[in-house]
């Protein structure tokens, strides 16, 4: 469900979504490696959600539907821990 919500968040193109992590909230940033782009381009999509412990997070799939783009590679960072909360980044090549 947390992850259906990310998603959503990030893909309307809006700036870092927040609740404070220290109250049982997450925050979710999204970014990108390029502000324009033509077809067939490909993109780094970078998405990097900080949560409390007591969460997880589950990633999308590759096959999972992003509008007009696809997923052509991706990598998942390990999990780090910083000031209490995860640090969970997802990294996206898409076109």
């Amino acid at each position: 469900m947390v992850m259906l919500l990310v998603w959503a968040g990030a893909r309307a193109g809006q700036g870092p979504h927040t609740a404070p992590p220290d109250q049982g909230g997450i925050e979710v940033r999204a970014a990108v490696d390029r502000n324009t782009i033509t077809i067939g381009d490909r993109i780094t999509y970078t998405l990097t959600i900080v949560h409390p412990e007591s969460l997880q997070v589950q990633q999308p799939g590759p096959g999972a539907n992003l509008g007009q783009f696809e997923i052509k590679d991706y990598h998942i960072d390990e999990p780090r821990h910083e000031n209490g909360q995860v640090v969970e980044q997802f990294r996206y090549v898409i076109s």
